[in-house]
């Protein structure tokens, strides 16, 4: 993930359900804005959020051979940047208690536990 000035964003926080059978999988993006997802082919919703900014939500189709995602992500217009979007540093930082809870919820998918995973997904977004 990265910014339209082509730097790193990391603690994006990403929920990936399939629209064929709803299993959802979430990770986030690291320090070099990068992030991994082993996936089916298919059809899924991709929910996206940083600190700042409201959820985005994108259809994207996962077919083989693809390894990128091209999605836009809000920002707030700053006058001072030719009036291009840009999301601040502070914005892009993940709370610890949506941190915690993202990791609540990956744990309770590695259990299986669909139901605690998105009570959790729900919390950290």
């Amino acid at each position: 993930m990265r910014t339209a000035g082509d730097r790193p964003l990391a603690d994006v926080c990403l929920e990936l359900r399939s629209l064929s059978n709803g299993t959802t999988v979430i990770t986030s993006s690291n320090s070099a804005g990068l992030f991994r997802l082993e996936l089916w082919e298919g059809d899924y919703l991709l929910l996206t959020a940083t600190l700042g900014t409201q959820t985005v939500t994108n259809e994207v189709r996962v077919a083989r051979g693809q390894n990128w995602v091209g999605l836009g992500m809000p920002g707030r217009t700053n006058p001072d940047v030719n009036s291009q979007s840009t999301v601040s540093a502070a914005e892009l930082r993940v709370p610890e208690k949506a941190h915690n809870a993202l990791q609540k919820a990956r744990d309770a998918a590695v259990k299986k536990n669909k139901a605690d995973a998105a009570r959790y997904v729900d919390k950290a977004l």
